[in-house]
């Protein structure tokens, strides 16, 4: 097999002098650079973050009133939420931007394919993004709703047991 390659690089160099291009052959350095494994990121990983991102939007945004604990009452079921509907359509759009920045995030990954300052800062960037809307979002409930919303919550649980 060597010698075959070798055959066909001094033909390729034999007819590169007949043209008239100077060509002495490659070199190693000419080679490109071999890519580092713990640098690159793997295409299993960004497309299951983006189909977990989905799954788990979806799960969010509709069906929350099956999310919940089903119970038997004089043998109708009966299913009580874990979630207030009315409360959660006040988080859905920031359900959205969250899932929009996760998105983005991965398709850069995609795209990059490998781990570099840049990804390290556009990571950084959303994941305080997404603090930052998800506390403001919870701070601007808790004042909203107060503590009678949440003493509220806690009795109409308890009463329902």
């Amino acid at each position: 097999m060597t010698i075959v390659f070798a055959m066909i690089d001094k033909y390729h160099q034999k007819n590169a002098t007949v043209i008239g291009i100077n060509r002495n052959g490659w070199k190693p350095s000419d080679l490109p650079q071999i890519p580092d494994i713990k640098k690159q990121i793997k295409m299993s990983e960004a497309i299951s973050g983006i189909i977990f991102t989905v799954l788990f939007t979806v799960l969010c945004v509709y069906p929350i009133d099956l999310l919940g604990i089903g119970r038997f009452h004089d043998e109708e079921r009966i299913t009580i939420p874990f979630l207030n509907a009315d409360v959660f359509r006040d988080y859905l759009p920031m359900i959205w931007i969250i899932a929009a920045l996760g998105i983005l995030k991965e398709s850069i990954k995609i795209i990059m394919r490998q781990r570099t300052g840049k990804m390290l800062a556009l990571h950084t960037v959303v994941s305080i993004a997404s603090t930052s809307l998800s506390a403001e979002k919870d701070m601007t409930q808790l004042y909203r709703y107060g503590t009678e919303y949440l003493i509220g919550s806690l009795i109409s649980l308890h009463c329902s047991h």
